[in-house]
């Protein structure tokens, strides 16, 4: 039998008691990585797969690898599904479909949507064929979307996708600084004439994106995955983390500082400050902590609020817009890509300790000291 609160979406009182359901009797469905989002008046529902108890249930919409908006009484108001209708599935077992990566990220004037995945599959289908190379996947791209808060597209970003990786962490998303511009993480396709199968023929971008759209690179890291939402430091500086890497840039893109982490794993979530301290925490369970880099919190930054409190999320009962208040970008002039260069003038040296949580403790960081701490063990 099929449970129709499976995949459903739930408005809780005070007193945890549910007042509202949104589920498969509504003909909602579907796999919501992280959390809803709010503009304060409104709740935004970003979903990856939807699932019915069969392997395809594609003839039906139940709001899956869409944007869905809703009120507080959970009444749908409106959807964004871009590319094939609901989910895009790409022709290999796994997580193969076109998710929403992270939250839809409102920042007060808009919102930001970006997929893990292309959203429709013609060139996909034609891009499996053993005998291709990734040349036959030129047109395969995933996208990050400008939306109005009705869901209707403003613009879109697009990026050259590797068929081997996946553009966006499940769990990442957008970053938006104090005057609405994106900071994105994006994994792209390196080498287009490569032989599918050619081993890490992907690289990690970071791309800072004004609110029409215009995007310029700021970081490039070959071989490497960038699956992390971008964290932003003090109204000054950008922090991007790809596997056993970790970069402080400028808002520009200059290069601050670069840290190599204890492993060489990818790193899938945001990297933390707190009390001036940075927190990097890799796929395999390593805890790096960098001291006296020279950063003492987020600033003003519109989104996230890393999970500090409730500005943004699904908590409509006192809840605001995000808090600081977009200014107007004006379109920019071209502008070449900004190379970070390794070197450029530091903020602090930095001192790092890596504190394995699973099994294993190594790295080092020039100019910094280390601890080391597994297993309970100081």
């Amino acid at each position: 039998p099929i449970n129709e609160n499976c995949g459903g979406v739930f408005a809780l009182d005070s007193q945890n008691a549910v007042t509202r359901t949104l589920n498969t009797a509504d003909n909602f469905r579907a796999w919501v990585g992280t959390s809803l989002t709010t503009d304060g008046q409104y709740i935004y529902i970003g979903s990856a797969k939807q699932t019915k108890g069969a392997a395809e249930v594609e003839d039906v919409y139940l709001h899956g690898c869409s944007v869905t908006k809703v009120d507080k009484d959970l009444n749908v108001l409106a959807t964004f599904d871009p590319g094939d209708f609901a989910c895009y599935y790409l022709p290999y077992s796994g997580a193969n479909a076109d998710s929403v990566s992270g939250e839809v990220v409102p920042d007060g004037t808009g919102l930001w949507v970006q997929y893990v995945r292309p959203n429709q599959g013609s060139a996909a289908r034609r891009a499996a064929r053993p005998q291709a190379t990734q040349a036959a996947t030129s047109t395969l791209k995933s996208a990050l979307y400008r939306l109005d808060l009705d869901l209707q597209e403003q613009c879109r970003v697009e990026f050259p996708f590797a068929p081997q990786a996946q553009a966006a962490g499940f769990y990442a998303a957008p970053t938006v600084d104090q005057d609405g511009v994106a900071y994105v993480a994006v994994t792209v396709l390196d080498d287009p004439a490569a032989p599918i199968g050619t081993v890490k023929n992907y690289r990690g971008e970071l791309y800072k994106v004004t609110t029409d759209c215009q995007a310029t690179r700021l970081s490039d890291i070959p071989q490497s995955f960038a699956h992390a939402s971008p964290t932003l430091a003090d109204d000054q500086y950008v922090l991007f983390a790809t596997d056993g890497l970790l970069q402080m840039l400028t808002l520009d893109g200059s290069n601050v500082q670069t840290y190599t982490l204890a492993s060489d794993a990818p790193v899938l979530a945001s990297p933390v400050i707190h009390e001036g301290v940075i927190y990097v925490l890799q796929e395999d369970g390593t805890l790096n902590i960098i001291e006296d880099a020279g950063v003492s919190g987020y600033g003003s930054a519109i989104w996230p609020r890393y999970r500090h409190d409730n500005t943004g999320s699904g908590a409509l009962t006192g809840a605001a817009s995000p808090t600081a208040t977009p200014t107007p970008t004006p379109s920019p002039t071209p502008t070449p890509t900004v190379t970070p260069t390794p070197g450029d003038t530091p903020v602090g040296p930095g001192h790092a300790v890596y504190i394995p949580i699973t099994v294993r403790s190594r790295g080092t960081l020039p100019g910094g000291g280390q601890r080391h701490a597994g297993g309970g063990n100081q």
